[in-house]
């Protein structure tokens, strides 16, 4: 065939029919979805999204409500303690100069309590990103044997999807009483509970969706806590149950598969910390096993073992700071460090 007065090779010929053939195959067994299948844009978006965005929206509440459990709890035992083994609360703290006298346990007391984490889902549908809960409460010794207290706070997170090119960012107001009771010598009851409203943004290049939404959460959480000094050491063992519910307002991706304005979050744990007095500073390392008893909705394993390293200084009888350190390990799919710094004082 003459082009331009030049003849085509049939060789070449046969070459681009072959290739032409080739792509109309490829094209049909992959087609575009929005368009070939009839599919509108916007709602492809919000099927590519919806996997992604349950999964990071079951991150944060897990993560948070871990972060504001630990948190609270871990003020309780150490006023616990106090009450528990019948010491002061510096009673553990060896004499120094820069010491006045020891605050009574049944005094009351203030505490703020920050924590940053980064976390990351490996699975298909995961998320990393980051986290922050920053909390303050007052309490108080009833009689000796109860302590009651309350504590309010803040919450945020920003996780990006790993499988979208979107994000998540949530804003909100957490607040609740908490309560322990003395059992025995070395034994005592917690029990906290907690609601949170929280503003939550999805932000996603097109077309995937783009919107905000309110939801509620409640978390509920109880443990049972062993106290025993040895010297300069400090034994605390720990076993509880912890459950938190999150309801989301109808928003864009409610009807759409996997996504569910529900989420439900329910862990046992079993765990202590091993600490040593040296001066006005304690050293201690904190262990936790815990087990999801609910079913993970972002393909994460139910398991996980944190460990950690902290330290606590008491810079007077009525002031004690605190400066700790864990991270998440033995769960399939799921990284977690988190570092997180406290401040309590004794009227």
């Amino acid at each position: 065939m003459p082009v331009c007065g030049r003849r085509i090779s049939p060789l070449f010929l046969s070459a681009f029919a072959v290739v032409a053939a080739g792509l109309a195959q490829t094209a049909r067994a992959h087609p575009p979805a929005p368009f070939i299948q009839g599919i509108d844009p916007l709602e492809a978006g919000l099927i590519g999204t919806a996997p992604s965005a349950e999964a990071a929206q079951f991150g944060a509440l897990r993560d948070q409500s871990e972060a504001v459990t630990d948190a609270i709890f871990d003020r309780i035992r150490d006023l616990s303690r106090a009450l528990a083994l019948g010491l002061p609360r510096s009673a553990s703290a060896p004499d120094s100069s820069r010491l006045a006298a020891a605050a009574d346990p049944s005094d009351p007391g203030a505490w703020i309590d920050a924590s940053g984490s980064y976390l990351a889902d490996t699975a298909a549908v995961g998320y990393h990103g980051s986290n922050v809960i920053a909390l303050t409460g007052l309490d108080t010794v009833i009689d000796k044997r109860w302590v009651a207290g309350f504590s309010a706070g803040y919450t945020h997170d920003d996780l990006i999807f790993k499988s979208v090119a979107s994000e998540r960012t949530a804003n909100g107001a957490v607040f609740g009483p908490y309560a322990a009771y003395i059992i025995a010598p070395h034994l005592s009851l917690n029990g906290l509970f907690n609601y949170t409203r929280l503003s939550n943004s999805i932000l996603s290049v097109f077309p995937g969706p783009n919107g905000s939404f309110g939801s509620n959460r409640l978390i509920g959480a109880g443990e049972l806590d062993f106290y025993a000094d040895k010297g300069p050491f400090k034994l605390t063992g720990f076993g509880g149950y912890s459950y938190s519910w999150e309801g989301a307002d109808n928003n864009l991706l409610s009807a759409t598969p996997p996504f569910s304005n529900t989420l439900r979050y329910g862990v046992l744990k079993l765990g202590g910390e091993a600490g040593y007095q040296t001066g006005a500073t304690e050293l201690y390392l904190p262990l936790k096993f815990e087990y999801e008893t609910t079913s993970p909705r972002d393909g994460t394993g139910r398991a996980a073992l944190v460990v950690g390293a902290g330290v606590r200084y008491r810079w007077s009888a009525a002031l004690k700071l605190g400066l700790v350190a864990t991270t998440t390990q033995l769960k399939s799919h799921y990284e977690d460090v988190l570092i997180a710094g406290n401040l309590r004082v004794s009227f």
